[in-house]
């Protein structure tokens, strides 16, 4: 395959990765709120405990075509921004810190699963740490939107209510990280639905470097 057909496909890999996820999640069952007593925690690893390992493992298949999206997201910022990708290089960084972020939050929570009869109450504290990994996965995902955004603008290499929706998935995002200082059920509202917002903007970049990819092929 020629270089234009594998950035086609690599812009594709987004909606892979979306609708995997969108999957795994409906396996894992709704969480408990983080405030909830133990006995609820350990209720929620208990009755989903198949559920959130087969939810993480399809993340991790997920995650191939996230990076090839982004390897087609990349080629498109560099273009834009001849020499010093500056913010391509920033948007490398919060791309890798909201995958590690999330992979270490999944991971933390399938192996709570796997081992709850050995976790018991301590589970709570495995699940505070899990909420506050994606936490820290909303940072990542403010960088990473906030620089794509910010390009968008200012040279239009994607329409530009791709780039205002990029802010507003930014916005989301930072409100949704202040669940890193606290378990008010308020942020994890804002958590879901920055997801939310996150998994479109994916599909619609990914969509929109598809067809360019294509007109140019």
């Amino acid at each position: 395959m020629d270089d234009k057909t594998w950035e086609r496909y690599g812009a594709l890999g987004g909606v892979w990765f979306v609708v995997l996820s969108v999957i795994g999640g409906i396996l894992a069952g709704a969480p408990p709120a983080r405030s909830d007593a133990p006995a609820e925690i350990i209720r929620y690893y208990t009755d989903n405990d198949s559920g959130l390992q087969l939810g993480a493992f399809l993340g991790a298949l997920g995650v191939i075509g996230l990076v090839w999206w982004f390897g087609t997201l990349w080629r498109a910022m560099a273009n834009a921004e001849p020499g010093s990708p500056r913010l391509g290089v920033i948007a490398l960084i919060g791309f890798i810190l909201s995958g590690v972020a999330a992979t270490a939050a999944f991971t933390i929570d399938a192996g709570t699963a796997a081992a709850i009869d050995v976790a018991g109450e301590g589970s709570k504290i495995f699940f505070q740490i899990s909420n506050i990994s994606f936490g820290f996965s909303a940072i990542g995902d403010v960088i990473l939107t906030a620089a794509v955004g910010g390009l968008i603008l200012r040279t239009g290499f994607l329409p530009k209510w791709v780039g205002y929706l990029s802010y507003v998935v930014a916005t989301v995002s930072l409100i949704a990280a202040i669940g890193i200082a606290t378990d008010a059920s308020f942020f994890s509202f804002f958590t879901l639905l920055g997801a939310a917002l996150w998994g479109i903007w994916i599909v619609v970049i990914a969509i929109l470097n598809y067809q360019k990819a294509t007109a140019t092929a």
